[in-house]
């Protein structure tokens, strides 16, 4: 052939050119991926066979005939198409392994020189050339037919001769891929590295522009630094949510922090089924039948509590799958127990309502003339600062000092105007709710000595009217400020634990307006960006106020939904005295750590109050997965339940259960006191669902054990041994119906003990009858079960 696509450059091994490269060369018109190298002289070791020096392989390029598919090994002057024989014999010393039709590439340009005729002639030449006609798939291919592009097929068609020719040369060409720039047009004049940024590195060190021309493109432009920037700010935000996720490891933590405290996977089912209706859950090795409960509708005692608070069952379903240890029915106890009240009922079981908003447009100065004397408010503060103000741990006293002698002038010239402005109207609220609270702790004899009589008959009712409708004024929720929400916080406990049970709705609403403020200003994110002082007042206020939204759920059995676990992520306040607050963050976390590192624990004045803030997180908890789940099953109470206990372990010593009856009551004793009580109502609720159970099923006995002993426990806080300072009637009233329900059972113990704890409970309530229907209503409910209790104490003699 005269085509000089064949054409090599081929130097004997001495020549000239072979010390300079030792490669044979093809011709610039073969392409560099047909040839194959000689790597003997390299190695010493001739794979293909004992061939001369400097020969090469050549694949024909997509122009070739299909016959010339398989050339011999090149010669100088070779340039026609060989023999079957000839590529037999050039082919017969590689290995024998079967060659694959798919790797025989040639995509496709025209035929150039030879015929259809002429190529099925010569392949069949070369196919039946050496050991018979299938000797061709036998051989193996070399490295070069690895790299070609397309099958051959041997039945397309030649083209036409008028084709063939320069325009078949041409075409045979292949063109070159156009490459694209990767820099940008100054780095690429001036030969600098680019990091196909827009703008990039090198041009923003010379302070030139940064242009990219033509089809060069920039991996990313300047914006998308920014972008970049404000991602990484959202992804170190997200980290920090998360690390406030606690574990869901099984293992429950005694330090119960929200950065800490596990979050137990909510066992709520959809089935809907009955506390006593099995429900078969699927594992990985057989079918495990777990049984599933609903709380709520096998709570009796929480039927019964909603029952004395507001003379309803609420939620409709409560205690309707329950029953007495004796056998009867829950629902018909329930029916029982309607009926007493509703006989028993009179004129002075009215529940009196003091509302938030009496009237609506009282307008600021209006008000003003209702707000009691600054001498009596004053006697009131006092007393407040100085026995009760660890109650309210949101209340910065110090700021009221600061702020009281503007106060006073103000209040003395009944002038409004120093509190036209609603954070300082709400400020007046926080003092007025302060003052409340103080007069509805305060003694008797103190109160008759200070001239606070009549307020103290009315336990301060008057004043806490005034606080609620100077707060509305303040618009707390259209302006939302930290003493507005300290306000609601503390105005609200003053309606849910100092009013004996007689006004719960109206701090219900309060709670839930404090609730609303506390949201508009992110007072449920950690605030890391805050200085110390103000970041640990927003820790308090935050955890103060859920916290008494939370202990309510255990004491009134009630779920209120203000608040949700997922979207909180603040920190508990750390435990620093009130002087270290306004040091250098640096030096007081020095003293924090110092106090933690020895062994004698040092109270301060928010201690007892951040394990307050840890018991309401673990009742939230439960409250979510427990009785907010449609089921759960009994291993999810005693993990919770195993929680309350590691948290109680963690006490310190100085909070630790024991004999409180020292008179007069310490200042420790008290926060100790309150902290078991607390701790206490949570362990019944949780539990108490299964006290029926146990009575006939020991599986549950461990519900049992634990509900007689924490309400033995709130019994003795509430006996005359510890004085009459600290009552709380509903909880009183939770842990006698717990032993009274005991008592119900075949097999009771200690019945003596229970019979004495429930007789004075009953008198207690009895004697504070008139008071409010909470303890009527309670007293008459006692009343009831005890006469059951000694009924089936008979009945068993």
């Amino acid at each position: 052939m005269s085509d000089r696509r064949y054409q090599y450059f081929y130097e004997e091994p001495g020549g000239p050119n072979y010390y300079a490269d030792k490669r044979p060369r093809p011709s610039p018109n073969v392409s560099d991926a047909y040839y194959e190298p000689n790597y003997d002289q390299y190695t010493g070791n001739n794979a293909y066979g004992d061939q001369p020096n400097g020969r090469v392989y050549v694949l024909p390029s997509s122009a070739t005939s299909g016959h010339a598919a398989m050339q011999a090994p090149a010669h100088p002057n070779v340039n026609a198409p060989q023999s079957g024989t000839a590529y037999s014999e050039a082919y017969a010393s590689y290995p024998t392994h079967s060659l694959d039709p798919r790797f025989l590439r040639n995509d496709g340009p025209p035929l150039s020189s030879t015929s259809a005729a002429e190529s099925a002639t010569t392949w069949t030449d070369v196919a039946q050339g050496a050991s018979g006609p299938h000797a061709f798939m036998q051989h193996q291919a070399p490295i070069f037919l690895l790299h070609t592009p397309a099958p051959f097929d041997p039945e397309m068609s030649a083209p036409a001769a008028s084709t063939r020719g320069a325009d078949g040369k041409k075409a045979a060409t292949a063109a070159p891929r156009k490459r694209r720039p990767a820099s940008c047009t100054p780095c690429r004049q001036k030969k600098l590295r680019c990091n196909r940024a827009k703008p990039c590195t090198s041009c923003v060190e010379r302070d030139t522009e940064c242009i990219w021309e033509g089809d060069a493109t920039p991996l990313y432009v300047g914006s998308q630094e920014s972008d970049i920037e404000k991602l990484q700010a959202h992804i170190k935000q997200l980290e920090s949510l998360v690390s406030a996720i606690p574990p869901t490891t099984a293992a429950p933590r005694t330090d119960a922090t929200p950065r800490q405290i596990s979050h137990a996977s909510s066992p709520a089912s959809s089935t809907g089924r009955s506390a006593t209706a099995p429900v078969k859950e699927k594992s990985a090795a057989k079918e495990v039948e777990v049984e599933r409960f609903d709380l709520v509708a096998q709570d009796l005692l929480g039927a019964l509590i909603s029952l004395v608070l507001s003379g309803v069952v609420t939620p409709p379903r409560a205690g309707r799958d329950s029953f007495l240890p004796n056998g009867q029915n829950g629902t018909a106890l329930l029916q029982e127990v309607k009926r007493l009240q509703d006989a028993h009922a009179g004129a002075n079981l009215e529940m009196p309502v003091i509302s938030a908003l009496t009237v609506e447009d009282f307008t600021l100065p209006a008000i003003m003339a209702l707000i009691p004397p600054e001498p009596k408010l004053r006697a009131a503060y006092d007393f407040f600062h100085e026995y009760f103000a660890w109650i309210c741990p949101s209340v910065n006293v110090r700021e009221i000092d600061k702020r009281w002698e503007a106060m006073k002038t103000a209040l003395d010239a009944r002038d409004a105007t120093p509190f036209a402005a609603p954070a300082d109207a709400q400020f007046l609220a926080l003092a007025l709710g302060v003052c409340t609270m103080g007069i509805s702790r305060m003694p008797a004899p103190l109160a008759a000595q200070l001239g606070l009589v009549e307020e103290k008959e009315t336990n301060g009712a008057a004043w806490a009217r005034v606080a609620s409708l100077v707060l509305h004024a303040g618009k707390p929720t259209e302006y939302p400020h930290l003493d507005g929400v300290r306000a609601a916080n503390t105005i609200g406990v003053y309606h849910l634990l100092m009013t004996q049970g007689k006004t719960v709705p109206t701090g219900v609403s309060l709670i839930s307006l404090g609730s609303h403020a506390a949201m508009e200003l992110g007072l449920n994110r950690d605030p890391v960006d805050y200085p110390l002082y103000e970041r640990e007042a927003r820790k308090r206020t935050f955890w103060a106020l859920f916290t008494i939204s939370v202990t309510m759920t255990c004491f009134f059995s009630r779920s209120w939904s203000a608040f949700d676990l997922r979207y909180i992520d603040c920190a508990f306040p750390l435990d620093y005295h009130e002087d270290e607050l306004e040091m250098d963050e640096r030096a007081a976390n020095a003293r924090l750590r110092a106090r933690a590192s020895v062994s004698d624990f040092e109270e301060t004045w928010i201690s007892s109050q951040i394990f307050h803030f840890r018991i309401a997180y673990l009742a939230k908890l439960a409250t979510d997965d427990l009785f907010a789940a449609a089921t759960c099953s009994y291993e999810a109470v005693l993990a919770h339940d195993k929680k309350l206990m590691d948290l109680e372990a963690s006490l310190p010593e100085i909070f630790q259960f024991g004999d409180f009856s020292t008179r007069p009551p310490t200042l420790t004793t008290q926060r100790a006191i309150l902290l078991h009580l607390c701790l206490s109502a949570e362990v019944v609720r949780i539990n108490r669902p299964f006290l029926a159970l146990a009575a006939a099923d020991d599986r549950y006995r461990h519900s049992r054990n634990q509900c007689i002993k924490y309400a033995k426990r709130e019994l003795y806080v509430y006996s005359d041994k510890n004085g009459d300072w600290v009552e709380f009637s509903v909880s009183r009233f939770s842990a006698a119906m717990v032993l009274a329900i005991d008592l119900l059972s075949e097999r009771p113990e200690d019945v003596q003990e229970k019979r004495d704890l429930l007789e004075v409970a009953s008198l207690r309530l009895d004697l504070m009858a008139d008071i409010s229907p909470v303890h009527n209503r309670g007293a008459l409910f006692l009343r009831l079960l005890l006469d059951k209790a000694k009924a089936q104490l008979e009945k068993q003699k």
